[in-house]
Order: structure tokens, then C-alpha cells, then sequence
């Protein structure tokens, strides 16, 4: 019976979603016996799951972005204070950058 069926299948998804599993688990246990339409990208916990790593998504690009921002800043400041002819080591100090990073910024600025 078709009715009695499509009752178990239901129960078997909503078994499926409490564990963690997905529908299509059981679609494939099923085989022969009849094929089930489920578009999983409709699911309610799909959905959540979804929102959420969205919002993980975003979070962490505003972090990187602004990490990028801060190396930015501190490369334009140890620039700056070589230019004015402080020591690298004095340069290192007030960036925060290393002394090899300062370095590596001297040369490149005599290069040019």
C-alpha cells in the first residue's frame, strides 16, 4: 500500500534529520520499492546549516580583510619612518614589524 508507505518514509526521514543523517541515506536503502522526491536544498536544518556557514563565511573574510588592512598600515608607517632616517631597529619598535621585515622594506625602497 502506497499511503501506508509513504507514512513510513516520512517517519524514516524525520528519524534521519534528528540524527544528523541525510534523506537521501534512506532513499538509497529503499531501491525498488519506490522513488521519493526530496530537493534537499528545501530542508530546514540544510537551511540552517547553510545560514550559518554563511555567516562563518563573512566573519572570517571581515577578520582577513581587516588583518590585510592593519599589514597595510604598518608597512605605510615603517615606510614613512624610514624615510625620515630612523634605524630599522627604532622602525621595528614602533611598527611592531620584525627587524627583518623593516629590512627587507630598506632594500626594497633603495632599489627603486
Amino acid at each position: 500500500d502506497k499511503t501506508a508507505l509513504n507514512k513510513y518514509v516520512r517517519q524514516l526521514l524525520i528519524l534521519a534529520r534528528l540524527r544528523n543523517q541525510l534523506p537521501n541515506i534512506i532513499q538509497n536503502e529503499l531501491g525498488n520499492m519506490g522513488t521519493i522526491g526530496y530537493d534537499i536544498e528545501q530542508d530546514e536544518l540544510y537551511l540552517k546549516g547553510k545560514k550559518k556557514g554563511e555567516i562563518r563565511g563573512e566573519i572570517r573574510g571581515e577578520i582577513r580583510g581587516e588583518i590585510r588592512g592593519e599589514k597595510k598600515a604598518q608597512i605605510r608607517f615603517a615606510l614613512a619612518c624610514l624615510t625620515d632616517g630612523l634605524s630599522i631597529e627604532k622602525t621595528a619598535k614602533l611598527t611592531g614589524l620584525s627587524e627583518e621585515q623593516v629590512q627587507k622594506l630598506k632594500d626594497e625602497m633603495e632599489a627603486e
